[in-house]
């Protein structure tokens, strides 16, 4: 049985590991850690980036009441993960922007909660969505709404490959 040379890619960096002839299979951790392993010992590792907090803009900041978490972002291989609460900013303009690296390779449109009275709606929500920038840029849009007297909640996910 002859060895081959594997090439794993991880956040962009080149990782070479020498491996038998036989497939190994790749382990999801509890923490999302993805384990590559082999037979009888383990061969790498890939470990998502830590939950890194962001900075707010336009007066926008955390609503962390009830027990929602802070608004925080990371990546695990070539996918960003935002989530979060925020409240008391300015309706349309940019909330925070993501570092380098954590930017989508193209404008992002999405829904967001916004528990905003409308009128005709049986449930009582507005819609409102998100915008993520090529650029990182987040911003909200309630139909101008006074975001300070209501929430705002997202989780989304997006790949940084075109």
């Amino acid at each position: 049985m002859t060895d081959e040379l594997v090439r794993i890619r991880v956040n962009d960096l080149p990782i070479e590991e020498a491996l038998s002839g036989t497939p190994r299979p790749l382990i999801v951790d509890r923490d999302g850690t993805v384990l590559v392993q082999g037979p009888e010992y383990l061969i790498g590792t890939i470990t998502p980036t830590p939950w890194t907090n962001v900075v707010f803009e336009n007066d926008w900041a955390n609503d962390t009441t009830n027990g929602f978490t802070e608004t925080k972002y990371r990546r695990f291989g070539d996918v960003v993960s935002v989530r979060g609460r925020i409240a008391d900013g300015i309706d349309a303009q940019p909330a925070f922007t993501l570092a380098v690296g954590f930017w989508p390779p193209n404008h992002l449109e999405f829904p967001v909660a916004a528990p905003v009275p409308r009128a005709g709606r049986v449930d009582g929500i507005r819609d409102a969505y998100a915008q993520l920038s090529s650029t990182g840029v987040f911003s909200t849009f309630v139909g101008g709404q006074a975001p300070d007297v209501y929430p705002i909640s997202f989780l989304f996910q997006f790949s940084v490959t075109p």
